[in-house]
């Protein structure tokens, strides 16, 4: 019977739910890239721009005392570095483990070619090794006779 039941007067939501103002701050940090490879109409303007700007940074630790036109190493530098850039972008997994000394899982896109580094570069085995050329002639197929 109703009598029986508990008198109890019912709250409403107010007294139950208090409004509580929680402000939260957050600090995203955005990596941006030194220089943005995207903002050049052809790749000998990017690395003319990095040779100079890497020569720049020598500079400011004292590793570098060269100026005047670029030369061909502080180009060649330039494009190892952007070389480097792409395959960190693309591969870092396996760069990490490659640099720990550590063998790549076979599920990588790049095992089947047996990848190794090389000066800091991702370097990877291929069918030339199989052939009767040297490590010279394929690396520089105008060397070839063959090929020439």
């Amino acid at each position: 019977p109703r009598y029986d039941w508990p008198q109890q007067k019912f709250r409403g939501p107010d007294e139950y739910m208090q409004e509580k103002r929680i402000v939260v701050h957050t600090a995203i940090v955005k990596d941006d890239p030194l220089i943005d490879s995207s903002r050049f109409s052809s790749l000998t303007r990017l690395l003319r721009v990095t040779a100079y700007v890497l020569r720049f940074l020598g500079k400011l630790v004292g590793k570098s005392t060269q100026t005047g036109p670029l030369v061909a190493a502080e180009i060649s530098e330039a494009e190892e570095f952007w070389v480097k850039q792409v395959q960190r972008e693309h591969f870092d997994f396996e760069i990490t483990r490659l640099n720990r000394g550590q063998q790549i899982p076979a599920a990588s896109r790049i095992w089947s070619l047996a990848p190794y580094l090389q000066e800091g570069l991702l370097c990877v085995k291929g069918r030339l090794e199989q052939s009767e050329l040297t490590q010279e002639e394929y690396f520089c197929p105008g060397l070839n006779t063959q090929i020439s």
